[in-house]
């Protein structure tokens, strides 16, 4: 049996929230939240007072938590915090709103007591590369701010990706100097029996993993310390940006055994459906293996114009050969996943490949 290699690029593992609704959920922070003491941040005299983010993976669910406050120090910081945007993916989970506060003096004024809602829109943002992502953004018009004023708002996504079942995986990045902040901290929790792998990456001290109340807990205070100025040639190892990486993965194998059932082609060609008949020409035109394989290349590729599709869970899921088909529209792994049944159907082994085509020695 003849064997060819095609790829399925680029596939890139970032978690996100199960099928949940389209509307912002208003609700008080979790209780799994590690408090913050915002008067000291203001007296830090910072404009950015407060950035705090707060993440909890449990039972495959992935929740991050951010809370983040700024002083409206001019009139053009007035402008520049009026509007503020949550973004979320519907079809992976929630979007809750906790605080809309400013703070005034010793004055807290509550702004969802104050009946203030978000507007739900939906914006596309690359569609240029056509790709559709799904995602909402909850846009809010904040009222009656002055100068002086801090504004704090506070929200959590929950994230489940439908590709990925039970594992779960997070990436934080971190704030350096000389960037400054009244209360920084990044803070990464999850149950003491979950089998967690995580690392840092870039130029940041490894923190120390702790045990607290039957959760394992890393935290990194902010900012850290200004990483070193790497020469903008260098390997892209060198210029990464320090952050936190956690996964239930523990290596690459484990990826591909859960990425591997959704590229299985076996029933997915009907007999004497359209692709049977676009196979039993490429048959008829040569006998050869190699030339069959590139003509069933040559006609995913000429037939089947390039749309991401990230809804539904799109984004790891790729699209059934029928569907390719139907729509003459798919993404790099539902084109992978038509030419894999096109080929396995004629004898032809071949294998999908997870690849990240961008970052060089980075991955």
């Amino acid at each position: 049996m003849n064997r060819y290699l095609f790829t399925a690029a680029p596939i890139v593992l970032i978690a996100s929230p199960a099928i949940a609704g389209e509307e912002v959920i208003y609700a008080a922070a979790p209780d799994w939240i590690a408090p913050v003491d915002i008067e000291a941040a203001i007296a830090k005299g910072e404009e950015l007072v407060l950035y705090d983010r707060q993440v909890r993976m449990e039972d495959g669910i992935v929740h991050r938590y951010t809370d983040t406050a700024y002083k409206a120090a001019n009139s053009q910081a007035l402008t520049r915090l009026g509007t503020l945007q949550f973004a979320w993916l519907p079809d992976k989970g929630d979007l809750t709103i906790h605080r809309l506060q400013l703070i005034r003096g010793n004055r807290v004024i509550d702004l969802v007591a104050e009946g203030v809602e978000a507007n739900v829109i939906r914006r596309e943002r690359e569609l240029e590369k056509r790709t559709v992502d799904g995602q909402l953004t909850a846009v809010v018009a904040v009222p009656g701010m002055e100068v002086g004023d801090v504004l704090r708002f506070s929200s959590t996504t929950s994230t489940q990706d439908q590709a990925l079942g039970s594992e779960m995986q997070a990436g934080e990045g971190v704030v350096a100097s000389p960037a400054k902040v009244g209360f920084g901290r990044v803070r990464i929790s999850w149950a003491e029996d979950e089998d967690i792998h995580w690392d840092t990456i870039g130029q940041m001290d490894k923190p120390t993993e702790r045990l607290i109340d039957g959760y394992r807990v890393v935290e990194v205070m902010l900012p850290i310390a200004e990483p070193e100025d790497m020469p903008e040639d260098s390997p892209a190892r060198f210029r990464l940006s320090p952050a936190i990486q956690v996964s239930t993965f523990a290596d690459w194998s484990e990826v591909a055994n859960v990425m591997a059932p959704h590229f299985e082609t076996e029933g997915t060609i009907a007999a004497g459906g359209p692709i049977a008949a676009q196979i039993a020409r490429i048959k008829a035109a040569t006998s050869v293996p190699l030339e069959r394989a590139a003509l069933a290349l040559q006609l995913v590729q000429d037939e089947v114009s390039y749309l991401m599709n990230g809804l539904d869970g799109g984004n790891y899921l790729p699209q059934s050969p029928a569907q390719t088909w139907e729509l003459r529209y798919g993404d790099c792994k539902a084109k992978s996943l038509l030419l894999l049944a096109m080929l396995r159907e004629m004898g032809i082994e071949a294998q999908a490949v997870l690849v990240k085509s961008e970052g060089g020695d980075a991955v």
